[in-house]
């Protein structure tokens, strides 16, 4: 089993990103952990942060509003909480997006990951640093899996700032002997995933069919392959990653590929629903570059953290579908 370096009792977090679905996921299971709970956000708009809402956890976290890009403002605010932990999940999170805006995209993360280490080293060096990377960097694993040694391919903006937020890191973690580490996250879903994103496009197709609002599903590039898992169980791999003895970038993911028809006709059978009955294919919706396909070897997180995925194959696709329309249920 692993152990754990610090108890949970009195320590204090500051989450970067925490309105999106995997900082506001992590508030909750920092919370149940009786962690003291501080967040950072762009801005005040209350509609982004419906995740904690959601949650029901916005009233236990202590909410800062400041850009990352602004140095003097970060470090104002870790000089202000003095938190143990920080988790970095903030960062333009698109993979098309990316190649319209790949200037405000790198900066989103590899300037904002770098002015975080400043303010580690420049304020307190026993601080630990949490950054989430990306399955993205490896490109096409093409059916092998990519381990901690497989040397990133990146094919979009998005990918390539990652790895050099991620080299950052490690850089970092040799110069100056501080505790970072990167967490390389294989696509993982919720009911919080933004709604732009295609696992979202699938159930919210799947709920609004089965009520008779949607008459079809119009989709790109369906035969795409990804090591797809549920987030708030990599929410407790970051977790115990940052708790350990000794920092190491790690690998989080499922060991199990799969193509992005199966996925949705697995979420469309939760629903009561032919996938293929509804499935309209736009190939003007095919992505540049696309990463056709991705798998993971997670052999090493599954050792040292004494760790294993629940939710993979058909048990994924029914939980992100029950999830999300439990959701929607409880807030329509």
């Amino acid at each position: 089993m692993i152990e754990i370096q610090n108890p949970t009792k009195n320590k204090r977090a500051l989450i970067l990103g925490i309105t999106g679905q995997d900082g506001a996921l992590m508030a909750k299971l920092l919370l149940q952990k009786s962690y003291e709970v501080f967040g950072q956000s762009r801005e005040k708009n209350i509609e982004k942060q419906s995740n904690l809402d959601h949650l029901k956890v916005k009233a236990k976290i202590n909410l800062k509003y400041f850009s990352l890009l602004d140095k003097n403002q970060l470090i104002k605010a870790i000089n202000e909480i003095k938190p143990d932990e920080i988790y970095n999940f903030s960062g333009q999170s698109s993979v098309g997006k990316s190649f319209d805006i790949p200037r405000e995209t790198a900066d989103s993360i590899e300037l904002t990951t770098k002015n975080i280490l400043d303010a580690i080293v420049d304020l307190d060096t026993t601080i630990r640093f949490f950054n989430a990377g990306s399955g993205e960097c490896f490109g096409n694993t093409n059916g092998i899996p990519a381990n901690e040694n497989t040397p990133f391919k990146p094919n979009s903006p998005y990918a390539e700032s990652k790895v050099v937020a991620s080299n950052f890191i490690s850089k970092y973690r040799e110069k100056f002997s501080i505790y970072a580490c990167t967490g390389i996250f294989f696509n993982h879903e919720s009911q919080l995933r933004h709604k732009n994103f295609v696992t979202m496009k699938i159930v919210n197709a799947a709920i609004n069919i089965k009520k008779g609002l949607q008459s079809k599903i119009i989709l790109g590039n369906i035969n795409v392959s990804r090591d797809w898992g549920w987030a708030e169980e990599y929410m407790m791999v970051a977790w115990l990653m940052l708790n350990r003895k000794n920092p190491e970038d790690l690998i989080i993911a499922t060991g199990i590929s799969q193509s992005l028809c199966d996925l949705g006709r697995g979420i469309f059978a939760e629903a009561g629903l032919n996938f293929d009955e509804y499935l309209e294919i736009d190939k003007s919706l095919y992505r540049k570059n696309e990463t056709i396909s991705q798998l993971a070897d997670i052999s090493k997180a599954k050792k040292l953290l004494s760790w294993n995925p629940k939710y993979v194959g058909e048990k994924l696709a029914k939980k992100i579908y029950q999830e999300t329309y439990r959701l929607k249920a409880n807030y329509e």
